[in-house]
């Protein structure tokens, strides 16, 4: 099942395949306005762009403000219909403005490595900041998380840069009366949506490009121009990816950006299943329950990675030697002096590994799916019935892989300075 969260997802049950090709055309079905047939496929090419993935990307906005020119960076994950988002900040890793005095916001000051990462299983969402570890049932009515996704894939289908919306599409509230599509002489498509409220909203769709949306456009009701979005794209594999977006104001100049610094789709590396690991929630974490049977209540993550326990139940757990503890449980106990148990080798070199050659937050997290996998093949291998030394040469294959491909994780300078490091321990 492709990934596919469309912003207009609203609107596809009233698609309909009638659409003329070479002049203006508007198309209803049961008194409802139906999508023509280009603005059809280019939604569908863009809800279709892969099933898993890994994005790094940046939005920049320039509208005044501490943050004003800045690239905010962001990394995104998919896989299905989970989706993961962990944000870093500034170049510098300054993520958010604190001030001492909220009358007086002319002091400030900047506030370093605040994790805010974003986690949604469909079931339930996880959620990490400085101060807190939160899991949510989705069935029940509960407190949304202090921060919201930003809808990746719909970037540039509107002329908006309002782009979080997971808790309440921006299409809620519009109503369209009519849909019009034509045809121009270089063969590109334009789809005008006519709205209830006045005005209408434009797609241009270049149809050699996988039908992408290369500019939107938000027409008022007088027939002046209010905002656009414009997208580039590349190719990549099969598929046209945007690579960067630009919204414009009315009197034309950039008020935002998006731009995609770096891209996995679709690679056997990474992940079939989002889990709260992925988002710096490990096993034997304590985390704050909200909603369910459990509300109110601190749980410990299950070695599963996804479960909870009871606190009784990972006590006993962890004596049992069951949780296995995650980079990030390991790297606290290491910096306040805490003795723990040596329970997996690889994720002790995979911790090093990480520390040594002073991996950003976007490598360190290739660096724990890189050691998920492993994990999770070598977990394969042990279960089935091969002979000993078979099955110990096979794991040592994995492990060995593990090595290779955390090795290609630093840079020049980073490599330069884990060589250094190194050395000094020998």
């Amino acid at each position: 099942m492709m990934y596919a969260r469309s912003v207009l997802g609203l609107f596809l049950a009233a698609l309909s395949a009638a659409s003329a090709q070479n002049k203006p055309v508007t198309t209803n079905v049961q008194g409802k306005p139906a999508i023509p047939a280009s603005l059809r496929r280019a939604l569908d090419a863009r809800a279709s762009l892969f099933t898993k993935a890994a994005i790094d990307w940046t939005r920049t906005d320039f509208l005044g403000g501490e943050f004003d020119g800045q690239p905010l960076h962001h990394l995104s994950m998919f896989a299905k219909d989970q989706r993961a988002d962990i944000y870093r900040g500034t170049d510098d890793g300054i993520t958010a403005i604190a001030y001492p005095d909220p009358q007086d916001r002319s002091r400030f000051e900047y506030v370093h490595s605040q994790e805010r990462l974003l986690l949604d299983q469909g079931t339930k969402t996880w959620w990490r900041t400085e101060g807190e570890r939160i899991v949510a049932d989705k069935a029940v009515e509960q407190d949304e998380p202090p921060f919201e996704f930003t809808e990746f894939l719909d970037v540039g289908l509107l002329p908006t840069p309002v782009l979080y919306r997971a808790y309440g599409g921006l299409l809620d509230g519009l109503e369209f009366v009519e849909f019009v599509e034509r045809r121009t002489e270089g063969g590109h498509y334009i789809v005008d949506g006519e709205l209830a409220s006045g005005g209408r909203i434009s797609w241009f769709i270049d149809p050699s490009k996988a039908w992408s949306v290369t500019k939107s456009r938000r027409i008022g009701e007088s027939g002046e121009l209010l905002y656009e979005a414009f997208t580039d794209y590349r190719r990549m594999g099969n598929t046209w990816f945007p690579t960067s977006v630009a919204f414009t104001n009315r009197s034309g100049e950039t008020t935002t950006t998006v731009d995609i610094l770096d891209a996995d789709l679709d690679k056997p590396h990474l992940p079939d299943t989002l889990l709260p690991a992925d988002v710096g929630i490990e096993p034997g974490m304590t985390v704050q329950v909200r909603g369910g049977e459990h509300d109110g209540k601190q749980m410990c993550v299950a070695p599963d990675s996804e479960t909870l326990l009871t606190l009784k139940e990972a006590m006993e757990a962890d004596k049992a030697g069951r949780i296995v503890r995650g980079p990030k449980m390991l790297a606290f106990a290491e910096q306040h002096h805490i003795s723990l148990p040596d329970h997996d080798a690889w994720v002790q070199y995979t911790v090093k590994f990480m520390r040594d050659f002073r991996l950003d937050n976007e490598q360190s997290q290739k660096a724990l799916i890189i050691l998920r996998d492993s994990q999770a093949l070598r977990k394969g291998i042990e279960a089935g019935k091969l002979q000993p030394e078979r099955s110990k040469s096979r794991v040592q294959r994995v492990f060995d892989s593990l090595v290779r491909r955390l090795d290609r994780l630093p840079t020049r300078r980073q490599r330069i300075v884990g060589d250094v490091v190194r050395k000094r321990e020998r």
